[in-house]
């Protein structure tokens, strides 16, 4: 189910909305692991992304499964999804909430970055996400977000 993260961009470069539901399930279900089972699966899991070589995104290679909130980045694939299957619609998803949530995400967002996806989105939801994206960018202190974060954010949605 690892290996399926490199099927989430089609031939054509759009992105394969089953492969991305397919993760976010699994991605979920990895949330009710108890950590001695998530021990044994970091091992797995490196040893097999290892052995996959370097096709495998760096975010897939350096998981580390004790400190992640799968639930939090199974609901983000789950809203990339979403919004790719209605054509870069956000009407029914809250672009606040969404932006904060990837802002967090210590595997999506970092994947599909290096995957170089794109959501395709309209203008006016474009320029709603870049005023999320610019009010992360105006926080200071504990609350300040990355610069890194914020480029993939902004290369996320075409910016």
């Amino acid at each position: 189910k690892v290996a399926a993260i490199k099927n989430i961009q089609n031939e054509d470069g759009s992105v394969n909305t089953d492969s991305v539901r397919e993760i976010a399930k699994t991605l979920t279900e990895m949330d009710d692991l108890t950590p001695e089972v998530k021990e044994s699966l970091n091992d797995m899991v490196r040893s097999l992304t290892e052995s996959m070589g370097d096709d495998m995104p760096e975010a897939i290679r350096n998981l580390d499964l004790e400190k992640i909130d799968f639930k939090t980045e199974g609901a983000l694939l789950t809203t990339v999804a979403d919004i790719v299957d209605a054509e870069g619609s956000l009407e029914n998803v809250d672009i606040k909430e969404a932006v904060e949530n990837l802002s967090k995400s210590t595997v999506i967002l970092p994947a599909l970055a290096e995957s170089d996806v794109t959501l395709p989105v309209d203008d006016k939801t474009k320029a709603q996400v870049m005023e999320a994206i610019n009010e992360l960018e105006s926080r200071t202190g504990d609350a300040a977000v990355d610069a890194e974060t914020l480029a993939s954010l902004k290369a996320l949605f075409g910016e």
